[in-house]
């Protein structure tokens, strides 16, 4: 009983900070890497910003989506507006670190090859 009530209660407290914590963690890092072409980092310290990205994109595509799967199993048990609107953030969030992801792993192949 009280292990449902804390997965009840608290879980979705994890999962949106988490995320929120995820994607801001991931601008960033995009923007770091941004930041570092335009002043000429190293090679390896942008491929390491590359990386960064691609592991923060894709475990932020998997905390949107389960934001998304909550809200949305939320939204057909209550019907209440704020709760689509907010697995549209999730959702909005989730395929943002997809993108994030795939383009890091396409500049990563194009540059450099297999690299880690």
């Amino acid at each position: 009983m009280a292990v449902a009530l804390l997965v009840k209660k608290y879980f979705p407290l994890l999962v949106k900070r988490l995320a929120f914590f995820l994607f801001f963690l991931c601008l960033f890092v995009v923007a770091l890497y941004g930041i570092g072409v335009v002043q000429g980092f190293m090679d390896d310290t942008q491929l390491m910003l590359l990386g960064f990205s691609r592991y923060l994109g894709l475990a932020l595509f998997a905390s949107g989506l389960l934001g998304f799967v909550m809200k949305s199993i939320l939204f057909f048990q209550n019907k209440k507006a704020r709760l689509a609107l907010g697995a549209g953030a999730y959702l909005f969030a989730g395929l943002l670190g997809f993108a994030a992801a795939m383009v890091s792993i396409f500049i990563i192949a194009a540059s450099h090859g297999n690299y880690g």
